[in-house]
């Protein structure tokens, strides 16, 4: 499975999640804006695909100010890359699925580089982040399989 990332300045605490087995993502919670006009927070909830139900992942990000947008995923749907820009933080996040659905772009303009995971197209999917975070999102990156 290879990992894409990640992107971001070296602050933060690391963290790691992952979809369980037999699960994929199918809900992502976005908190962004506010004074820091960057990604404040990102939690993901899989959903298992045999039986529906869904599990929370922690989230990471400590600021509750700014907007907070949820990303649902529909039945089938894969999230297969997310890009943005990045400096010291992660300034912005775009989400586009395998339906060709595009979310964002969730917080600022700031930031010195653009980064997209994974850049190999659409035969992988995004089943897991890993990073950075403490108050606000420091560092982004991707887990990714091939699409089945």
């Amino acid at each position: 499975m290879p990992d894409f990332g990640p992107t971001g300045g070296p602050g933060g605490t690391t963290f790691d999640d992952v979809a369980p087995a037999g699960s994929k993502i199918g809900l992502l919670v976005v908190r962004h804006g506010g004074n820091h006009r960057c990604i404040i927070g990102i939690q993901a909830a899989y959903v298992n695909i045999a039986t529906g139900g869904l599990i929370f992942g922690d989230l990471h990000g400590a600021d509750t100010t700014g907007t907070t947008d949820f990303v649902a995923l529909g039945a089938g749907e894969f999230v297969t890359e997310i890009s943005g820009r990045s400096g010291q933080f992660l300034d912005s996040l775009s989400i586009t699925t395998s339906t060709g659905r595009h979310f964002g772009r969730f917080g600022g303009l700031g930031g010195g580089a653009d980064y997209e995971f994974p850049d190999t197209g659409p035969s992988q999917e995004i089943f897991g982040f890993f990073g950075r975070s403490g108050t606000l999102i420091d560092a982004l990156g991707v887990h990714t399989r091939p699409r089945t």
